[in-house]
């Protein structure tokens, strides 16, 4: 499993599939001073970017086109 990053820059995990949404999402994320956002649509993105990357927090869409996205 990935392990959070300890830099000072926090890395956020965003899942939403609907992209105006999703937009607005990483938008807010990247007003925290060096911050960086990831934005994936699909629940296979969410955990393939989890298992190779290191996030501090993820933003996930419970609901994506009738598929819950628990299993990230």
């Amino acid at each position: 499993s990935a392990t959070p990053s300890t830099g000072a820059q926090p890395h956020i995990l965003i899942l939403e599939d609907e992209m105006v949404l999703a937009m607005h999402l990483e938008d807010l994320v990247l007003e925290i001073e060096g911050a960086r956002a990831t934005l994936v649509s699909r629940i296979d993105e969410a955990i393939a970017a989890a298992q190779q990357g290191a996030f501090d927090a993820a933003i996930l869409d419970v609901n994506l086109g009738g598929r819950l996205s628990f299993p990230v």
